[in-house]
């Protein structure tokens, strides 16, 4: 009998510390389980893109006649230029590089009087029409921001005529296409997915070539063009983006 009643005891204390130890459970907070962190979109440069610009261009051009060695004159040309542009870029780490074809049309002009010859009445004109470049650029990206430098050639068609007393010269008047070579920089942001915006310096130098050859007063004529650009550009091709 007693060791009944011993048996029933030590159930009985049993059972009352198991159920202390479960309303202690049901009174002690629930863990509190953090969230993830929210994942940073980082955005990637590598794919293709098209875009537009619109600008301005400044510059000077430097006459000398090729007979006789003169001094021709000089003149500094400015104006606006305008087109678009097409490339793509490859991302690896930060670094971006990539390739560009592009085409402006424009109108950077400017002209002179007088000359070793003729010191009033001889006016020499000039007229930037169109720039055309194919470049290589590497870039530093820092997300959606993009730093980069760029280099390779220009092809720029002029136009060069003369004036003498105000009326067309009959030896004078002639379009051509000179090639050269051209660098700059700029930066580019990503304000998109598929869009990005864009400022960009351009420095070109076309050298020294002869004009109005074969006439009576060939002329070579040196000249430097330097570019400022705003382009806007969608990117395509399902690369880039976030």
């Amino acid at each position: 009998m007693m060791r009944v009643l011993l048996a029933a005891t030590a159930a009985a204390v049993a059972a009352v510390s198991i159920s202390s130890a479960l309303a202690a459970d049901l009174r002690r907070p629930a863990p509190v389980v953090k969230a993830p962190p929210p994942v940073v979109a980082v955005f990637n440069w590598t794919g293709c893109y098209i875009g537009g610009h619109v600008g301005g261009a400044w510059g000077d051009k430097s006459w000398r006649f090729v007979p006789s060695g003169l001094d021709a004159g000089s003149h500094d040309v400015d104006g606006w230029l305008g087109g678009g542009q097409v490339g793509c870029d490859l991302q690896f780490g930060n670094w971006v590089i990539g390739a560009e074809g592009s085409y402006s049309w424009a109108d950077i002009n400017g002209s002179h009087a007088g000359n070793a010859i003729n010191p009033s009445n001889f006016v020499s004109n000039s007229d930037v029409e169109s720039i055309g470049t194919a470049t290589g650029r590497l870039g530093f990206a820092s997300n959606n921001w993009l730093f980069y430098g760029k280099g390779g050639g220009a092809w720029v068609r002029d136009h060069f005529s003369v004036t003498v007393n105000g009326a067309p010269s009959q030896c004078c008047d002639e379009r051509q296409t000179r090639s050269g070579w051209l660098v700059g920089g700029g930066i580019e942001y990503a304000f998109a997915p598929s869009w990005s915006a864009k400022v960009e310096y351009n420095f070109i130098d076309l050298g020294n070539k002869t004009a109005f050859a074969g006439t009576t007063a060939p002329t070579d004529i040196s000249q430097e063009i330097h570019t400022l650009k705003f382009g806007l550009n969608f990117r395509f091709g399902g690369f880039g983006g976030y």
